[in-house]
């Protein structure tokens, strides 16, 4: 909304409540000259709420600028990743089911490696078994490089995909691409679209570029 101008007898108030679209305690103002916002502080910088609410901002986008179902995940996706705001779990999935309702098809996540060891199960989609390191992360095959990678260049490594199946009416699916040695691929006797499971942990080089690792690789029930 416009922002008004303040008249010298302008009377303002504020009291704490909280965010009608996350539920976040927040501070409201309101005063004699039309002005309405949610604040984060009661105190200088005040900090719009709504900077930093992802929830009004789907409200916003669909009520107020009436855009489309299958354009509101992109734009909130893209204002999270510029702002560093996450966004609700619970939330990603109502974009999706909305997005899918509006186009069909499915939607699928590529899960980037973090610090936290990752349980994957799903359908083998990807499968690559001539994996190089050293160009992969722009490293030198020489005897620094191999001492900066570490184990990762001291044996064979497969690149497998793994794709998790839909959840419920949502048709959207998590995905991890992962490296494995080439003895425990071969280990498990597996192949493209078998069900399988993996247990990933985060690999980190010296330069911070991430991999998930895997150590083995089973059958799924």
């Amino acid at each position: 909304m416009p922002v008004p101008t303040h008249r010298e007898d302008c009377e303002c108030k504020m009291w704490s409540t909280n965010c009608p679209d996350c539920g976040k305690g927040v501070y409201y103002f309101t005063c004699s000259c039309g002005s309405k916002v949610f604040f984060e502080l009661n105190t200088p910088p005040w900090n719009p709420h709504k900077d930093r609410c992802i929830p009004y901002l789907v409200r916003y986008l669909i009520e107020i600028e009436n855009i489309s179902e299958t354009r509101v995940r992109r734009i909130v996706e893209e204002y999270s990743n510029t702002s560093g705001i996450p966004i609700p779990p619970e939330i990603h999935r109502r974009l999706i089911t909305m997005e899918n309702k509006g186009r069909g098809g499915l939607i699928v996540s590529e899960i980037k490696p973090n610090d936290k060891e990752c349980i994957t199960i799903g359908e083998i989609v990807s499968i690559n078994v001539q994996v190089n390191f050293f160009k992969r992360l722009n490293y030198v095959d020489n005897k620094m490089g191999r001492a900066l990678l570490g184990r990762i260049v001291k044996e064979s490594y497969v690149e497998i995909t793994i794709r998790e199946y839909p959840e419920g009416d949502t048709r959207h699916c998590l995905q991890y691409t992962f490296f494995i040695t080439l003895k425990a691929f071969e280990q498990s006797k597996l192949g493209p679209h078998s069900r399988a499971l993996a247990v990933l942990n985060s690999y980190t080089t010296p330069d911070r570029q991430k991999i998930w690792l895997a150590d083995d690789l089973k059958k799924a029930s």
